[in-house]
């Protein structure tokens, strides 16, 4: 391979994820599938959140500008890596066996317009994560560099691929080529430490 196309797909991995993670950003205060909050982008090293503010608009939940008694424009508060997150209720799950704690936990992934459905996901360390990526009218596909882990459906067809999460840690995994009309959607993954 040569030297440009391989500085090409650095530079490309490196635009790639700095527009997943803003787009991480953008969503944390949404609420996706499950009712909780979207995962916000940080580090795996669990970097804490800003504390939310406890004053409040008299007869609102909207926090308030100390000096001026309005609302205040500070984001809200991201998630805390790992105390914030609790298991994602599995589409199917079923237990490793021989003594083990680890469980095969299988979800059954879309992508649509609209993005990754559901946008986040989270299991235990040591657990397998399968996926089954369904495809609508067009083909789709799912992308991880952090797991190595690439998964194409063709139209109309589901593709399955399974995981071992053996460290714990916030990935992002996202779509690669096939989008199905969505604008850089990302599944995040939260692998809680053990």
């Amino acid at each position: 391979m040569s030297g440009k196309k391989i500085f090409t797909i650095i530079v490309s991995v490196g635009i790639v994820a700095a527009l997943a993670i803003y787009i991480v950003r953008q969503n944390a205060g949404a609420v996706p599938q499950g009712g909780s909050q979207s995962v916000a982008a940080q580090s795996t090293t669990g970097t804490p959140a800003p504390a939310p503010s406890d004053q409040t608009v008299s007869g609102s939940n909207q926090p308030q500008s100390p000096q001026s008694g309005t609302p205040s424009q500070q984001p809200q508060p991201q998630k805390q890596f790992p105390n914030d997150y609790s298991l994602t209720k599995p589409d199917q799950e079923l237990s490793m066996g021989n003594g083990s704690n680890n469980e095969l936990r299988i979800y059954n992934v879309t992508l649509d317009a609209s993005g990754f459905t559901p946008s986040e996901i989270v299991v235990n360390q040591g657990d397998v994560l399968q996926i089954n990526l369904k495809a609508g009218a067009a083909p789709v596909d799912l992308n991880s560099y952090d797991l190595h882990t690439y998964l194409w459906a063709p139209a109309g067809q589901t593709q399955s691929g399974s995981i071992v999460l053996p460290k714990s840690g916030l990935f992002i995994m996202s779509c690669k080529n096939n989008c199905a009309g969505a604008n850089n959607p990302t599944l995040a993954l939260a692998v809680l430490p053990k």
